[in-house]
């Protein structure tokens, strides 16, 4: 999707060449990207500069343009933050901060762009075994709505929160024992503890949250917190492998399940189980996603046998980037996204 434009506009030759190769690169498939370091070619350019245009002006070059028009699309950039009346991206950023703020306001703008906006869906990611791919899935599915120009917020609420490996940071010491402390979780009062990147996403803690008193419930008062905001497309959990209560109530509520089995012994004795636990009504709001075929076309019988008719069909992929290519492209088929 690249219904927007992402413009730099700035004199500094160098620093354009680190925007084009630390930061550019991530946001090639989500919008336009122009740079410009010639002040006459600007000016040509402001002519036609639409509001729907992210754009990072040099403060000089920038200042008189935000004086004449109202457009909270503009930001000035800047050897540091002066105090200005105005936005400020300052250069001394490393390219993260400027990754996060780029797709804090591309979002923004998308959210602007939608005036009658669904509500918020929830996908619940499900399997009774642990090691079964439910955490590449779900994060997968993520980035996949993301990349379709979806905003969304990923919640990992599996005891071991295997997430950690793609957000690579866990919630501070004051974020956790705010959160075992309130019995309460309004938005706005953790929103600050946000992690804003492709899709936004609240840090796994430092242990498993039972070892912090934190319940399974704590994660769907989360998820309807995130709701109530509206801010939201979707939200992806990546939810625990037992099966209770919580969860029963969680999967009622869910607009989208994908229910992730693996092939193995394990199975043979799971599923049946599974069979006469789980009401698969209406079946259209569930996804089965067989991972690790050996045999796809042996795979697909028995499925059929069982009366669970995948979807979709992984081979051994060992998360190739191919693999998860082909399961996008099928995702977008079961969402109609």
């Amino acid at each position: 999707m690249k219904g927007e434009q992402i413009v730099f506009a700035d004199p500094d030759r160098e620093y354009l060449s680190f925007l084009e190769g630390m930061v550019v690169p991530e946001f090639e498939t989500q919008a336009e990207i122009i740079l410009i370091s010639d002040f006459s070619y600007f000016q040509k350019y402001t002519n036609v500069l639409e509001k729907e245009v992210l754009l990072f002006v040099w403060k000089s070059w920038g200042k008189e343009l935000l004086l004449q028009t109202e457009n909270n699309n503009i930001f000035l950039v800047g050897d540091k933050e002066e105090g200005e009346k105005f936005p400020v991206l300052t250069k001394s950023w490393d390219e993260r901060k400027i990754r996060e703020k780029i797709w804090k306001e591309l979002k923004r703008i998308r959210r602007e762009k939608t005036k009658k906006r669904q509500k918020t869906k929830t996908m619940l990611v499900y399997s009774p075994i642990g090691g079964s791919g439910v955490s590449s899935v779900a994060w997968e599915s993520a980035q996949y709505l993301s990349e379709r120009g979806k905003s969304v917020f990923f919640l990992g609420a599996d005891t071991w929160q295997d997430y950690r490996r793609w957000v690579g940071q866990s919630l501070d010491k004051k974020a956790e024992e705010f959160f075992m402390t309130k019995q309460t979780y309004e938005f706005s009062e953790w929103k600050q503890w946000i992690r804003h990147e492709k899709i936004d996403v609240l840090p796994p803690f430092s242990h498993a949250y039972t070892c912090l008193d934190i319940t399974y419930e704590f994660f769907r008062e989360i998820e309807k917190e995130v709701k109530k905001t509206e801010k939201y497309d979707w939200i992806v959990v990546e939810t625990d492998h037992v099966y209770h209560e919580n969860l029963t109530g969680w999967m009622a509520d869910a607009e989208k399940i994908m229910i992730v089995i693996r092939r193995g012994e394990k199975w043979k004795q799971i599923l049946p189980v599974m069979k006469n636990s789980i009401s698969m009504s209406p079946r259209e709001k569930f996804c089965f996603l067989y991972n690790f075929c050996q045999d796809i076309n042996a795979q697909e019988k028995q499925a059929k046998r069982w009366g669970w008719d995948a979807e979709v069909f992984l081979k051994q992929h060992a998360g190739t980037e191919q693999e998860w290519k082909e399961w996008r492209n099928t995702l977008g088929e079961i969402l109609d996204e």
